[in-house]
């Protein structure tokens, strides 16, 4: 304490008056901090009151107790008043006086009871504390559950009420009792799901000489349950043992419907799946061991943001003597994943090796995206640090309208993300990638005008900073690229990763168009954030004529205005949507009329939301087209402007 203040005003005598005051501020004791803490005692020894009060953080006490000390010796008293107030439990006031009797042989207190005034839960506390004999008995009736979620992780709480019957009685060195515990309307409370789910807990335990047995039973949500037993053989029997207790015991987890995985990872739907685990422990609470066994049956899933379909026909684990086993297996249309793995598992360390192979296995579905995989990788997982390589073919993917993710936008190196990590800190550093990705003969893009086969290979590895760099060649076989309304044959395509950020390649690329008995194009050099692009011709031509018929025009023959205008203003425009990553779509159209000219915008507001604005110049018309992806084969689009419409739209993929 930090300040103690003693007044006593006495004789010394049994019968004399006697008056005495202690004042303390700023007590400290463990986990109890009181600001204040005042006491008075008036009266005579053989007959008297005491007052109390006390002032802490989330706690004020009053209490008054009348009673007195005999010539024995021995103090008999009757508590008339006792109010309490918990910030997490509310106020609390004594229903009725309950005496105390104390002296050389003991103590005892005969119905301690308090009463909850705003919840109207009760707490009545009686027992007898002698030399030899120790007895408490408990009985509470709607109590709060919420002051128990201090023991639950930080982002769960606990409402409702809960019932506890104690009896517990000390002989010698023996101990016995018994308890009951239940819950009443009780819900748990998920912070990052903000979301309240029903909970049912049930506990009963007898304490004997062989130890204590306690039984649980819990349900979540009516969907997953959980029960079983644990013992501690020769708990409150003589000495104490701490940390050498022994313990052993058996639970088992059964969910009947995963789904609830939904509501902690938002993106990802679960449709179907159960659970079934049993977890066995012994040894001692210092040295437990552990044995677990787990199994995932029939999980049907997708992830639509990152266009992954799980398909998990079933999934095991296995704990015992901290050696840990994985099985998972994977199936997709036409083709199969694997994960196995082996490990070791410790109270401060993990040691674990992953093995994941499959055959034409569906990565990646959307309405733009499908991607196969034939993996064989390793993952190496030390505590914090991960290891991935090995092999990844690609034998087959279709890949049209293509947006870049928010990861592959390219803001100025001024601007700071708040909440984004610096590259290099954290921990990506701790994840180390060696693979070589390979890509098979049927891997098909068609995105921003761009038309082929992509094939090549590539190896990814992360620099010591965290960084992704790649290094090996991406080619385009028989490719064409559409653009300023004409289609250009793309004679050389090419990608160039020397230990390159992946977003950054060198490029090679050069695309024609015959007119004639002329052969015009470009060729495309230098880094794709800051490309380089040249104009040529055989014969040769000046630039502006090469311009003319890369723009669509005939020799000897003029273009429209409004294709001249739409040409070059796209390909300012491409430029400027790549340097500022706002938008996915901005160019100009140009209609059947010589001066149809039209301003088309659009950007995806999140993976399955499309917003496209367009203003025609000509008509002087605005329209406003919403495209929402409500499922790989349905679409649904509606339009504003003049003519408003709606629709919707399904696609089937062959």
């Amino acid at each position: 304490f930090k300040s103690l203040k003693i007044t006593l005003d006495s004789d010394g005598l049994l019968s004399s008056q006697i008056r005495a005051k202690v004042n303390a501020n700023g007590i400290f004791a463990r986990d109890v901090t009181l600001n204040s803490l005042s006491a008075s005692l008036k009266g005579t020894m053989a007959r008297h009151s005491i007052r109390l009060r006390a002032r802490g953080k989330g706690l004020m006490a009053d209490l008054r107790l009348m009673g007195g000390l005999t010539r024995e010796f021995k103090y008999m008293g009757m508590l008339r008043e006792f109010n309490l107030r918990l910030a997490d439990s509310g106020t609390w006031k004594l229903l009725k006086p309950s005496s105390l009797l104390a002296g050389r042989a003991g103590f005892d207190i005969s119905q301690l009871c308090l009463k909850n005034v705003k919840q109207g839960g009760s707490l009545c506390i009686s027992g007898k504390i002698g030399k030899r004999r120790m007895g408490i008995d408990v009985i509470s009736s709607s109590l709060p559950l919420r002051p128990l979620s201090r023991f639950l992780a930080q982002r769960c709480s606990l409402s409702g009420t809960f019932d506890l019957r104690l009896s517990f009685v000390k002989e010698g060195m023996t101990s016995k009792g018994n308890f009951f515990f239940q819950t009443r309307d009780a819900k748990a409370y998920f912070e990052r799901l903000n979301k309240a789910k029903p909970l049912m807990l049930t506990s009963k335990g007898h304490l004997s000489e062989k130890g204590l047995r306690a039984d649980v039973f819990a349900s979540l949500d009516a969907k997953t349950d959980l029960s079983g037993h644990v013992m501690l053989p020769g708990f409150l029997q003589g000495k104490s043992v701490a940390k050498k207790q022994p313990i052993e015991g058996i639970f088992t987890l059964s969910s009947r419907d995963v789904s609830i995985i939904h509501d902690f990872y938002p993106g990802l739907f679960v449709y179907k799946g159960s659970l079934k685990s049993k977890i066995k422990f012994s040894g001692t609470t210092e040295n437990p061991h552990l044995e677990a066994r787990a199994s995932i049956l029939d999980i049907k899933a997708e992830y639509p943001e990152y266009g992954l379909v799980i398909n998990l026909k079933n999934a095991s684990l296995a704990l015992k003597d901290q050696h840990l086993k994985i099985l998972a297996l994977l199936e997709s249309p036409g083709g199969t994943l694997k994960i196995t793995g082996r490990g070791r598992v410790e109270s401060k360390a993990l040691d674990l090796f992953l093995k994941i192979s499959g055959k034409n296995f569906r990565a990646l579905t959307s309405p733009y995206k499908k991607i196969f995989v034939s993996p064989e990788l390793s993952v190496f997982v030390k505590n914090n640090h991960i290891k991935i390589e090995g092999r990844l073919l690609v034998p087959r993917a279709r890949i049209e309208g293509f947006t870049l993710s928010s990861s592959a936008i390219i803001p100025s190196e001024d601007i700071k993300i708040e909440g984004e990590q610096d590259k290099g800190s954290g921990a990506a550093a701790n994840v180390y990638l060696d693979v070589n990705v390979v890509l098979g003969d049927e891997v098909k893009v068609k995105v921003y005008g761009l038309e082929g086969r992509l094939y090549g290979k590539i190896g990814l590895q992360t620099s010591p900073s965290g960084d992704l760099l790649g290094t090996g060649i991406l080619s385009i076989k028989d490719g064409v690229y559409n653009a300023f309304e004409t289609r250009l044959n793309i004679r050389k395509g090419r990608l160039l990763y020397f230990s390159s950020p992946l977003d950054n390649p060198e490029l090679e690329v050069e695309a024609v168009r015959k007119v004639d008995n002329s052969l015009v194009g470009l060729r495309v050099k230098g880094r794709l954030k800051d490309p380089v692009i040249k104009l040529f011709s055989d014969p040769a031509m000046p630039e502006s004529e090469i311009a003319r018929y890369l723009l669509g025009g005939k020799k000897g023959k003029g273009v429209t205005k409004a294709s001249a205008i739409a040409g070059g203003a796209n390909l300012l425009l491409s430029r400027l949507r790549q340097r500022l990553g706002l938008l996915d779509e901005i160019k100009l159209e140009t209609g059947p009329a010589s001066d149809d000219l039209a301003l088309m915008v659009g950007t995806y507001l999140r993976p399955d939301l499309y917003l496209k604005f367009i203003n025609d110049f000509e008509d002087k018309v605005t329209r406003f087209i919403l495209r929402y992806d409500y499922s790989k084969h349905i679409e649904i689009e509606t339009e504003t402007g003049e003519s408003p419409s709606a629709g919707i739209f399904f696609k089937l993929e062959r």
